[in-house]
């Protein structure tokens, strides 16, 4: 599966392959830290104290059940196709990124109770395909829309 780019650049890899040539405010995940960094214009600073990083494992089949996030970047494994992971209570503006970290495997993400994803029903569940990553931003309260990233 090709990379997942943003505004022309990859959104992860090594630290040897961070681009430079990138807007200030580029979020790039080093897969070697394993952590989340941001360009400054002249280096990457660590993001770790703005946007937390978290490891979660999928959970439950529905909504009530969904594993909840708390970060603002989430690696999401045990996807399986049924299993999924709810958004928090969101606040107009905030964001929320999550990487379906599994190969081969659908994830579901829910809002919080009562919310809504890109004015879909009610609770109802996004499906985020294998190895994937997507903005879910808050646009009002129980209203979140998604930003995709796309495939180069």
């Amino acid at each position: 599966m090709p990379p997942y780019t943003e505004h022309g650049h990859s959104t992860s890899g090594t630290t040897a392959a961070r681009p430079t040539n990138c807007e200030i405010g580029f979020r790039y995940f080093d897969t070697d830290l394993q952590q989340l960094v941001i360009w400054n214009g002249t280096a990457y600073l660590a993001a770790a104290s703005s946007v937390p990083v978290s490891a979660v494992a999928a959970l439950g089949s529905d909504q009530a059940g969904a594993a909840a996030l708390s970060a603002g970047f989430n690696l999401v494994s045990a996807a399986d196709g049924t299993k999924g992971v709810r958004l928090p209570v969101g606040v107009a503006g905030m964001k929320v990124n999550v990487k379906n970290n599994v190969s081969g495997q659908t994830l579901k993400v829910y809002p919080e109770t009562g919310g809504a994803i890109n004015a879909v029903a009610a609770n109802g569940a996004y499906s985020m395909l294998s190895l994937t990553a997507c903005t879910f931003r808050c646009s009002a309260a129980l209203q979140w829309y998604t930003e995709p990233l796309v495939a180069s």
